[in-house]
């Protein structure tokens, strides 16, 4: 199996068990692969690795299931249903073709790599913030944030400070209308000689 994701560049790595796979868990795995009889080991220490993965992370599992004799369910496919391990999984049968396994391991990889990306437009988006609330402190200005989620706006120091009332309380998204109309006739009210 590693020889054939190798030759598709891949670089996969054998693990013997799922404790070796647990201390493996981190940014650097794309998709774990693993094959049904691997559920034997310790399958907690793996769990409990991938609820400390950071938000951004879902880390897509292909499992290899053995071959069904019958289609009824069994004991086996009943295991295969607490395979809960990842919110991101799939089960493909054995034997599988080389092009369902290329798929399925292409389709999760590029997966993977929308939650890097995720991850560097999250971490941007923080630098962000950091910096324009740095040069906000720095310039003395004040700014407003809405919280849609509670709709209540609330300002900076120097935003109260400004409107002359530094123990405003936060205000509805409603009552910020007041507020706006005020701003501006105390800020055009500062701009004439």
């Amino acid at each position: 199996m590693a020889a054939l994701l190798h030759d598709q560049g891949y670089n996969a790595i054998v693990c013997r068990d799922l404790t070796v796979i647990a201390d493996s868990v981190g940014e650097v795995i794309g998709v774990i692969v693993l094959t049904e009889e691997a559920l034997n080991g310790n399958v907690e220490r793996l769990k409990q690795k991938l609820q400390q993965q950071p938000s951004w992370s879902d880390i897509p599992f292909l499992l290899l299931a053995a071959p069904r004799n019958s289609r009824s369910p069994n004991a086996q496919l009943s295991k295969l249903a607490l395979f809960d391990l990842a919110s991101n999984s799939v089960v493909l049968e054995r034997p599988i073709g080389k092009a369902s396994l290329y798929s399925a391991l292409a389709s999760a990889m590029r997966l993977r790599e929308k939650q890097f990306q995720m991850r560097d437009r999250m971490a941007e988006l923080d630098e962000s913030e950091t910096r324009l609330r740095l040069a906000n402190s720095a310039a003395s200005i004040g700014t407003w944030d809405f919280n849609p989620v509670d709709n209540v706006c609330d300002g900076t120091n120097a935003a109260r400070l400004f409107l002359e009332s530094h123990q405003m309380p936060p205000f509805t998204y409603e009552e910020s209308f007041f507020w706006r109309g005020y701003t501006l006739m105390i800020g055009s009210a500062h701009l004439r000689p």
